[in-house]
């Protein structure tokens, strides 16, 4: 009896272990450079500010670079040096600008600014090993998103730079 039940309070913890969310993640490719995303934990920030995001009609380019011209494009070689490129912009401006006064939905923002700081920590560190290149593809993506970003109203900027978020977790996700 003692053994069976041994044996089920491990198999018990091993299932509960298997289903907690803090299991879901993935391991990302960036040409060399690998690193391990906690995706459920993105996306449940997100999705917890994503109901207050108000349609801007104004087109960033984040979604245009990611969606039309560079994840399903295998081409897109230096899609490590560009998300760490991205990244930093999230965290550097976005996260930063993003205009609310809601203390909830300051602390997912908080959240995933501190999710993207880690990730691109990481791959600074890719970078330093030369695992992760930088060619002028990825620098006239940013450049253009930037530029874009710019000629924006600050708060329609970052507002709809979080709303593309979506676009930028599914790449990462998907394609990599």
């Amino acid at each position: 009896m003692k053994v069976f039940t041994a044996f089920f309070c491990t198999f018990a913890i091993s299932f509960l272990l298997c289903e907690s969310p803090v299991t879901e993640g993935k391991t990302l490719h960036f040409g060399a450079c690998r690193l391990f995303v906690h995706f459920h934990d993105l996306k449940e920030n997100f999705a917890d500010i994503k109901h207050t995001i108000v349609s801007i009609p104004v087109l960033l380019s984040i979604r245009r670079v990611l969606r039309v011209e560079g994840p399903r494009n295998s081409k897109f070689g230096d899609s490590c040096c560009f998300l760490r490129h991205l990244l930093k912009f999230y965290v550097e401006k976005v996260f930063k600008q993003y205009p609310t006064v809601d203390g909830n939905i300051r602390t997912k923002t908080s959240s995933l600014a501190n999710s993207f700081l880690s990730i691109k920590t990481e791959l600074r560190k890719c970078h330093e090993r030369n695992m992760c290149q930088c060619g002028e593809e990825s620098r006239q993506k940013i450049e253009a998103i930037l530029h874009a970003y710019k000629n924006m109203d600050v708060n329609a900027a970052a507002t709809k730079a979080i709303g593309e978020l979506d676009i930028l977790l599914e790449w990462m996700e998907k394609y990599h």
